[in-house]
C-alpha cells in the first residue's frame, strides 16, 4: 500500500499539472521542465509501493493514471493526461524504443 502522504502528493500534482495547463509558457520554459524530474508516479519494488520522481520524457499516459492490471502499466510510468505535460514531452504511447531500453536495462523485469 502507498503510504498516505505519497499518495496526498500524487493527487497534489495531478491539481498542480491541471492548474498549469491552463496558463502559458515559453518555449524556453518548457524546454528546461523537459529536462527535470519532477512527475511523481506509483512504482512497485519488492512488493511495495512507492513514490518515484520522474521527466517528462520517461512517463506516458494512460486513462487512469497507473493501471495495475495493464502489463505496459507494471513496466512503465503512466500519468493522467493534461495539456502541460503533453507540451512539455509526455507522450501518449510507448515507442519500440522504450521497449528495448527497458529490455536492456531490466531484463529480468521483462
Amino acid at each position: 500500500e502507498l503510504q498516505h502522504s505519497s499518495l496526498d502528493v500524487l493527487v497534489l500534482f495531478d491539481k498542480i499539472f491541471q492548474y498549469l495547463s491552463t496558463q502559458s509558457f515559453g518555449k524556453g520554459h518548457l524546454t528546461k521542465l523537459n529536462q527535470i524530474e519532477f512527475i511523481p508516479c506509483k512504482e512497485k519494488g519488492d512488493g511495495i509501493l512507492h513514490m518515484t520522481w520522474h521527466k517528462p520524457g520517461e512517463v506516458y499516459f494512460n486513462d487512469r493514471g497507473t493501471q495495475d492490471s495493464d502489463l505496459s502499466a507494471m513496466l512503465f510510468h503512466g500519468v493522467t493526461f493534461s495539456p502541460f505535460l503533453a507540451s512539455i514531452g509526455v507522450r501518449s504511447e510507448l515507442s519500440i524504443h522504450d521497449i528495448f531500453r527497458l529490455i536492456l536495462s531490466s531484463p529480468s523485469l521483462v
